[in-house]
């Protein structure tokens, strides 16, 4: 009971807040309660947007993410928390209400405010919780207890509270690659790989090593597969085909950038010198939210690596970076408007 003499609503077990009407209202008319009272605790004062954002980044959004942690909560619930954090936002910050989304929640190198999304402090702590206990991470009481609940199928009804459908949402919000996620009734068979891992490469041919800033290196003794003339064409690379066929002593230079994560992505270069055997293999990992960026960088990684003294030939599959690209050595490229500036700076 509370201190009037009240059954309470919500009850914290194990690290979890958990409510003793499971529904959608009470669970918003909670978290809002708390988003109001931390404003009206604030000092009565103007705050500049980076104050307000620091703010709410370090203190409010953490509490709630901790309490929202392992609920399924609708999307239009989340959409009314973070509107509300909004609302009082603009109002102690002197910004306007009508501020487009992606100037709110983008990075601040792109001139955004930076402000944290709900949905994924959610998704990311619900996951890092389950992802520690199912690793025996956690005290052995809650990995048992955890296992025990995730074997248990997901219900079809939205109401019905469910542990496994909690771990299935956060991994789709993360757009994470939780393998075959709504489609199957029990939770142990989302950590399956979809797919049998790729064969690895023999060790004794493979020589590694970290460069500068964070870039991996790899020395491969052993020439790797090449698409042939006619394996180009057939696909549609008409003019890699030409290049690769009319500069055979050029090195050849495979690049791609994909996204790993939500915050971060990859970007890798492959080189191949047309006298030796073997090719030279450098990736990175980067933080950046999609994948062009890691296909510019990947460019800028093979520029970087490639010999200065030799012809080389730079084949990658995304058009817009080579057209990018394509516009700084016609000198047309326009670097202050482009969101990855920082990136072609330096290809200039």
């Amino acid at each position: 009971m509370d201190k009037e003499g009240k059954p309470h609503s919500h009850y914290k077990y194990l690290g979890v807040f958990f409510f003793t009407d499971y529904s959608a209202n009470i669970m918003q008319n909670h978290f809002l309660s708390i988003i109001d009272s931390y404003f009206t605790s604030l000092p009565d004062m103007v705050f500049s947007p980076k104050e307000a954002v620091r703010l709410i980044n370090s203190q409010l959004i953490p509490k709630l993410a901790y309490r929202m942690t392992v609920h399924c909560l609708p999307f239009t619930t989340v959409d009314q928390l973070q509107k509300r954090i909004w609302y009082h936002m603009s109002r102690i910050s002197k910004l306007p209400k009508i501020t487009p989304t992606k100037a709110r929640y983008g990075p601040t190198k792109d001139g955004a405010l930076g402000l944290f999304e709900l949905n994924t402090r959610i998704a990311t702590l619900t996951l890092t919780q389950f992802q520690r206990a199912l690793h025996e991470e956690s005290p052995r009481m809650v990995t048992k207890l955890l296992r025990q609940a995730l074997d248990i199928p997901i219900p079809s009804s939205e109401s019905t509270y469910s542990i496994a459908k909690c771990y299935v949402q956060s991994a789709q919000a993360l757009d994470c690659q939780v393998f075959g996620l709504s489609k199957q009734p029990h939770i142990n068979r989302f950590l399956l790989p979809r797919h049998p891992s790729p064969p690895a490469l023999p060790n004794d041919n493979l020589v590694h090593k970290s460069t500068e800033a964070g870039i991996q290196g790899f020395s491969y003794s052993v020439s790797p597969e090449e698409p042939t003339y006619g394996d180009l064409a057939l696909h549609g690379c008409q003019e890699a085909a030409d290049l690769l066929r009319d500069h055979p002593d050029a090195w050849r230079v495979y690049t791609d950038g994909s996204g790993l994560h939500i915050r971060h992505n990859g970007a890798a270069a492959v080189l191949v010198d047309p006298s030796d055997l073997g090719a030279r293999i450098f990736s990175h990992r980067i933080r950046e939210d999609s994948s062009y960026p890691a296909e510019l960088y990947a460019l800028l990684l093979a520029l970087k690596k490639s010999p200065k003294d030799k012809k080389n030939v730079l084949l990658s599959d995304c058009s817009a970076a080579l057209q990018k690209f394509h516009s700084i050595v016609q000198g047309t490229c326009v670097y202050y408007s482009h969101t990855h500036s920082y990136i072609l700076r330096q290809v200039k």
